[in-house]
């Protein structure tokens, strides 16, 4: 069973508000231990010092606990990035097709059969001015890239080249740079990498492929 990319990058959405929660505590949290010492100082014994201590003290609490949940649901985003369903290709028919079954078949003796042969592979092919124009491999498709890939993939191009390899910057700095929840770049980056766009060196290091 596989899921849509739409309830992927609700789920990216929801990891990214808590992430921001947990930060926000964090914030928070330090205010009110700022607090704290700026009332004891001028206080060393008021009574609202230890208001100050409770409420310090359930806001870290309260900022410990969201970063388990954060941490549990990188896990679920991980997973679900695995279920998310592959787009179907769409197949354009060919325009000689119509003409095939439009134009009644000229029967073909011999001799024109070897005429119209196909050419080998590789080999230049003629138009009718007899300019001869050459016949290549086709150009591999780019690789799908999912949302979070691709901006965290843009964040990269412009750090990486494709001449030597980097060490990357932290995830924090990947995150705050690509709006991506700090606990996905890891697995985004690896993914990158499995696709072939990113490149993955010795330290690890990293260079555009």
């Amino acid at each position: 069973m596989t899921i849509p990319s739409a309830t992927l990058n609700q789920i990216q959405q929801a990891g990214q508000s808590i992430h921001d929660t947990h930060q926000a505590l964090i914030k928070a949290a330090t205010q009110c231990g700022q607090d704290l010492i700026a009332a004891m100082a001028q206080q060393p014994f008021g009574l609202e010092n230890d208001k100050l201590y409770v409420q310090c003290k359930t806001i870290s609490r309260m900022a410990q606990e969201v970063q388990a949940i954060e941490a549990q649901f990188c896990g679920i985003y991980e997973a679900a990035a695995g279920l998310v369903t592959a787009e179907t290709p769409v197949i354009v028919a060919l325009t000689h097709t119509s003409a095939r079954h439009s134009t009644p078949r000229k029967s073909v003796d011999v001799e024109e059969a070897k005429v119209v042969t196909a050419p080998k592979e590789n080999a230049p092919t003629t138009r009718s001015s007899g300019k001869k124009i050459p016949v290549g491999q086709p150009k591999p498709k780019p690789p799908k890239l999912t949302a979070n890939e691709k901006s965290l993939f843009k964040v990269l191009s412009s750090v990486y080249s494709k001449r030597e390899f980097k060490s990357p910057p932290s995830q924090s700095q990947l995150a705050d740079s690509s709006g991506l929840p700090k606990g996905s770049i890891g697995f985004t980056l690896k993914q990158l990498v499995s696709k072939g766009v990113i490149v993955e060196g010795p330290g690890p290091q990293y260079k555009l492929a």
